[in-house]
């Protein structure tokens, strides 16, 4: 087993490359960021090779981590040569890290080798010839063009490398020593051919202003000879357009004198020019506005041009957004300059680029989700397996001991301690979207009055609750859920009260969302304008900071103790499912608004059916049943359970030998229990080669996924019922007696 300071160490080096591959993805790097990243791979690589002996346990860290330097030094080389990156680049090279790793791990590490030898050569080549191209320049200098010659010792270098290791030598002093000659050189070469290259180009750049500078400062000299004799032309045509034109004169104590303005600028602010006459233009500038014009005129010189975008609050128009464009001259009076220019309104534009970023925001988080929320499903899925093999041998081996046994005790606590992962398994469908659901129209405030005291007495004994419960809100949802998005929202109010002591505001209100209403929100993807039931949770608490708003969705985050963080994201997964929203506003110190905002139906909640008499149908028969699962250990529980309540069973690994076990006895067999996930054949297509084989028989699917997910996936019909893993013995009997019975 790994000592404690092993998996440290292997954590804080997977943890150093996850991260760093992670910032490697920005765009507009630079190549140094990688190439650094890839001799601290290496160094760390070359310090688990030393220090392999004393800690064993990490040592498959020296593949991946060797394999991302010629994959770096490529990665960097493309960005030199300013080229785009192909996105595998970097998972390619974990990924095949991880592959010499594992055939290190299964004892056949010369393979491992041979594999670093085919493709890490192969790579440090790609990047010399990128680099050669791209400082074939006659503008590079020579350390730019020594960097391909530096680059092909590397490749001789760490082909050796490889070679020493996958002849069995292990660290020697002398392969060490020729590291120590090789690095410095050539990292240096790397930092300062980089350098080089940046300063040469920020030369020609600067140059290349310089020249623009000018051209652009004779340019306005002649165009002020012909300025004065065309005003009235182009106060003419400004009028007729959404642009204006003026002229004032301003002295140092910022007063302004209007010498002419064109009639737009009235028309697209109204406000009348002689406003702005004196100090008046000050007034309608906003505060952090007036604090960056106002400096910008009192250093202002004579000769100068600026392009600035200004927002004017007036009463008629709001906010309006002008972009001026403007240069300063002299007058005949000393300290004054006369200011020409003109404007144009960018407000709608502004507007536009506004709810264009946010409409990518929207998409970005909707993308982050849907990753969180397949990896929480496939998890969940995983982890529904294990919990049937741990809580149904806990089952069986209870059932085999005395009653006065000891270890009954603690099968308990086992099968206790199981039920719990299952719950979080649950919460963590939830958050994926893929928990079972049972939709209704209900009455939203009906059903949180109904939960007033659990409500209470989830808050601290120092807390208050005040309700303001709008009637007659219906919605279409699962009423469960609901209950228990409203119990979390108040539960986490509740823990931000400062010492237990505080104020939760809970109420609900039909409210009409408006674009504005939804923008920010998480939840459904493209959420609509209209109608919605709002549910507001308020608490007077500590409040969050930006960093923890960003985060307070996500799966497993808390700011409170270790083994929390799903209730929020189980929060989200509903809110989602259901086709809603959340918001969250909070600060520092000022307290905490939760917003869940679901449609409104104008429906009436409907009384609930009666449900069927017990044992209606047919009494049930004891038969043969075919279990299909490609877990032996969950295939090993199923069948247990089924030979004790006195089924025949026949087990089968995988759908391929189910089915064709089906085939060779389709007439000695009564019932299928068939696992919908599996890797050879899988459910449906199973189901479909089965139904052919003998239609009419009787299968009962066994999922990880609740019902209606697993419905939405399996398309074919005719199932006999859904069995939801982790699964208790009385259920897998119950649904197979239920399919037994007489139609």
């Amino acid at each position: 087993m790994p000592t404690g300071l092993e998996l440290a160490l292997a954590g804080v080096l997977v943890s150093f490359v996850v991260v760093g591959l992670w910032g490697l993805r920005r765009p507009g790097l630079g190549p140094m960021p990688f190439w650094i990243a890839g001799w601290m791979a290496a160094g760390a690589s070359g310090v688990l090779v030393i220090a392999a002996p004393e800690l064993p346990g990490v040592h498959l860290l020296t593949y991946p981590l060797g394999t991302l330097f010629p994959f770096l030094l490529l990665a960097g080389a493309l960005e030199l040569a300013g080229r785009r990156r192909p996105r595998g680049l970097l998972p390619a090279a974990v990924v095949i890290g991880l592959g010499r790793a594992g055939l290190a791990a299964a004892g056949y590490a010369p393979a491992a080798y041979g594999l670093a030898l085919t493709v890490e050569p192969a790579v440090a080549l790609t990047a010399t010839w990128v680099t050669y191209r791209a400082v074939s320049s006659p503008s590079a200098g020579l350390a730019q063009r020594l960097l391909p010659l530096a680059f092909v010792v590397l490749t001789i270098a760490g082909a050796l490398h490889v070679l020493w290791l996958m002849l069995g030598r292990g660290p020697d002093p002398v392969l060490i020593a020729a590291w120590l000659v090789v690095t410095p050189p050539t990292l240096g070469l790397q930092i300062y051919a980089v350098s080089d290259r940046n300063r040469r180009a920020l030369r020609r750049s600067r140059e290349d202003l310089e020249r623009r500078v000018a051209d652009r400062t004779r340019e306005l000299a002649e165009a002020n000879t012909a300025l004065r004799a065309s005003e009235e032309r182009y106060r003419t045509v400004s009028e007729l357009s959404s642009d204006f034109s003026f002229t004032f004169r301003m002295d140092r104590e910022l007063k302004l004198t209007i010498e002419w303005i064109t009639g737009a600028f009235q028309r697209i602010t109204g406000v009348d020019p002689q406003a702005l006459s004196g100090h008046g233009w000050l007034e309608l500038l906003p505060p952090d506005t007036r604090s960056l014009i106002v400096p910008a005129f009192e250093d202002a010189r004579p000769g100068e041009y600026a392009v600035r975008e200004v927002p004017l609050h007036t009463a008629e128009h709001g906010e309006r957004r002008l972009e001026l464009r403007a240069y300063t001259r002299a007058t005949d009076k000393p300290g004054e300059l006369r200011v020409i220019g003109a404007a144009r309104d960018v407000t709608d534009a502004r507007r536009a680029e506004a709810e264009r970023l946010e409409m990518e925001r929207r998409m970005h988080e909707s993308g982050r989700l849907e990753s969180l929320g397949r990896l929480s499903g496939g998890i969940a899925h995983d982890f529904n397996n294990l919990l049937s093999v741990i809580l149904g041998n806990a089952r069986l081996a209870e059932s085999d001991l005395p009653d006065g046994d000891a270890v009954r005790g603690r099968l308990k606590r086992i099968r206790t301690a199981g039920e719990h992962a299952a719950l979080l398994t649950d919460q963590m469908l939830t958050y994926a979207g893929k928990a079972p659901t049972d939709r209704k129209v209900i009455d939203v405030s009906r059903s949180v009055r109904e939960m007033t005291e659990l409500m209470r007495a989830a808050l601290p004994e120092g807390g208050e609750l005040e309700t303001d419960l709008e009637s007659g809100l219906h919605i279409e949802a699962d009423e469960t859920q609901i209950r228990q998005v409203v119990l979390n929202l108040i539960t986490n109010a509740g823990e931000a009260l400062e010492g237990g002591t505080g104020r939760v505001e809970l109420r609900t209100e039909r409210l009409h969302a408006r674009a504005s209403d939804l923008a920010g929100a998480q939840g459904a993807a493209d959420p609509a304008p209209g109608e919605y039931v709002a549910v507001e949770v308020r608490d007077s608490g500590c409040g969050m900071d930006a960093e923890t708003r960003e985060r307070i969705f996500d799966p497993f985050f808390s700011t409170k103790f270790t083994g929390r963080g799903m209730g929020l994201a189980s929060v989200l997964g509903i809110v989602r499912a259901h086709g809603g929203v959340a918001t969250l506003k909070s600060m520092p110190g000022r307290g905490t608004t939760a917003r869940v905002l679901l449609p409104l139906v104008h429906e009436k909640p409907s009384a609930q059916p009666a449900a069927a008499p017990p044992g209606s149908g047919g009494a049930p028969r004891v038969g043969r049943i075919l279990v299909v699962d490609d877990d032996p250990d969950v295939l090993e529980v199923a069948s247990e359970f089924l030979r004790r309540d006195g089924f025949e069973v026949v087990a089968t690994s995988g759908g391929r030998e189910g089915v064709e076990r089906l085939r060779a006895e389709a007439d000695r067999i009564d019932a299928v229990v068939l696992d919908l996930s599996m890797p050879d054949v899988g459910g449906e297509p199973a189901f479909l080669e089965m139904r052919a084989i003998r239609p009419g028989l009787p299968v009962i699917l066994a999922t990880g996924f609740s019902e209606e997910f697993a419905s939405e996936r399996f398309k074919a019909p005719g199932a006999a019922g859904f069995l939801r893993k982790p699964y208790a013995p009385e259920d897998l009997v119950a649904c197979v007696r239920a399919a037994l019975r007489p139609r």
